[in-house]
């Protein structure tokens, strides 16, 4: 009971779906015929749409995210872009999107994101076709192999990565790799442990025990420790063309600012620079950009900077 209300107050969609997909694989166990995968399929249709018009514009943002990585893995669909590379590279991907989709619905939701919220996205794009068909028949051995009771959590765990990004949760990927583990070792194949090889993994167990503790009451271990490395945003691309702007390498400059436009369109920063560089070198583009800062532009956020910039570019304007 206390566990069922904890579940309803953490307003958490993922653990939602993960209870939900445990429950039907339960049911579907223990009575597996064609009537029950149909009540399976029935309700599960019922339930995503239901979850999503809990937070729409939360699930938006996973669509968005879900429909600019496609650009990502066909650049590299066979062995991915490598390890970290989707934290590089998602950005890019999503101003091409948005390039290439100006009046999308999903500028209105559109921010800095360096995690797929989904681990198969996220795998595809990193590891290629052949790192998911790889994972994909890890799982289906571990599946094949494993006692009834270890496939729950295994399943939980992969139906939770499927809305979140579960290999940036230490604790949870910690535990995803346990379970796994334990669960491709079937009761025949399992070693008995004893002498030095006991004690060795007892301690290895004991360190990952207490290591995952530690960040659990410790979040910010990670953030003192680990060296992210740089991924771009649009505030570091703006940041970019000013430098670039300062130097007086124009034409790098525009590049920069357009790119910053293109991966957050709602935003009025890039474009305020873009007009600043127009109305020094290109009288028209500058007038061009200006009418769609004051007419066209859907901004997420209103605020003085919004007002002060559109002010500018209206006085701009009416002095031509």
């Amino acid at each position: 009971l206390i566990l069922f209300v904890a579940l309803i107050f953490s307003n958490s969609r993922a653990c939602w779906m993960a209870t939900i997909g445990i429950i039907l694989f339960t049911i579907y166990r223990r009575m597996p015929n064609n009537k029950v995968i149909v009540a399976c399929a029935v309700t599960l249709l019922v339930v995503l749409p239901a979850l999503y018009f809990i937070r729409p514009g939360s699930a938006d943002v996973r669509l968005l995210i879900w429909r600019a990585s496609v650009g990502m893995f066909v650049q590299n669909p066979i062995f991915g872009a490598g390890a970290t590379s989707f934290a590089q590279n998602y950005m890019y991907a999503q101003a091409a999107f948005f390039a290439a989709h100006p009046g999308s619905f999903f500028i209105d939701v559109a921010t800095d994101h360096i995690q797929s919220y989904n681990e198969i996205i996220h795998l595809i794009c990193e590891q290629g076709v052949i790192g998911l068909a790889m994972f994909i028949m890890l799982l289906f051995s571990c599946y094949k192999s494993s006692r009834d009771m270890l496939k729950f959590p295994v399943l939980a765990i992969a139906i939770f990565s499927m809305f979140l990004y579960t290999s940036d949760i230490m604790i949870v990927f910690i535990i995803w790799w346990i379970f796994l583990g334990i669960d491709g070792s079937s009761a025949e194949s399992t070693l008995t442990l004893k002498g030095w090889k006991k004690s060795a993994f007892t301690i290895i167990i004991s360190v990952i025990t207490v290591f995952s503790i530690g960040i659990i009451f410790k979040p910010d271990y990670l953030e003192n420790n680990v060296k992210y490395p740089e991924y771009p945003t649009y505030w570091s691309t703006c940041d970019e063309g000013m430098q670039f702007e300062l130097k007086g390498e124009y034409g790098s400059a525009e590049e920069y600012y357009v790119r910053a436009f293109n991966m957050v369109p709602n935003r009025i920063t890039a474009p305020y620079r873009l007009f600043k560089l127009y109305s020094v070198t290109n009288a028209s583009k500058a007038m061009e950009i200006a009418e769609y800062i004051l007419y066209r532009q859907k901004v997420q956020y209103y605020g003085n900077t919004v007002l002060k910039i559109r002010s500018e570019v209206r006085q701009y304007l009416n002095s031509l």
